[in-house]
């Protein structure tokens, strides 16, 4: 009987391992049939994310390829610019450089006019107090005849 028991505990704990081991491989199943769904959808978004980036690609190449020709069309502008530029800074030092000589020279004529002025006012007031003096002593000459 102990046989018969073992065998039956056996056939029992048997018949558990492969109840639980078709549970487990229905599991493992659907574990694997959600990863190849999973993969399926991933494969799909992937080809999807690819025909975008070759259309952004190619619009990026469009656009790149137009801004070089605009640019390209642009040089010249941007080259007259810098002509202009350097026409207009000659212009400016040329007119800077003639505004100091002109300043310098009305400066200097100025200074020359004024001493030559105030040269003038000097020998005037000289002459005017040596006028004074030889009225005053004619005067005093007089007085001094009519009062003597």
């Amino acid at each position: 009987m102990i046989i018969e028991i073992s065998v039956a505990l056996i056939a029992v704990s048997f018949a558990a391992l492969v109840i639980y081991g078709i549970v487990t491989l229905k599991s493992v199943r659907t574990s694997l049939d959600q990863a190849n769904d999973t993969l399926r959808e991933i494969r799909q978004d992937a080809k999807d994310v690819i025909k975008e980036s070759t259309r952004l690609m190619q619009n990026t190449n469009q656009i790149v390829a137009n801004i070089q020709g605009k640019l390209h069309s642009a040089d010249p502008i941007f080259r007259s610019i810098q002509d202009v530029s350097e026409a207009v800074h000659e212009v400016t030092s040329s007119v800077r450089q003639a505004s100091t000589a002109v300043s310098q020279t009305l400066t200097h004529s100025v200074n020359e006019a004024v001493h030559r002025k105030e040269n003038i006012l000097v020998e005037t007031i000289g002459v005017v107090s040596f006028a004074i003096n030889r009225y005053l002593k004619w005067q005093a000459s007089r007085n001094n005849k009519t009062g003597s």
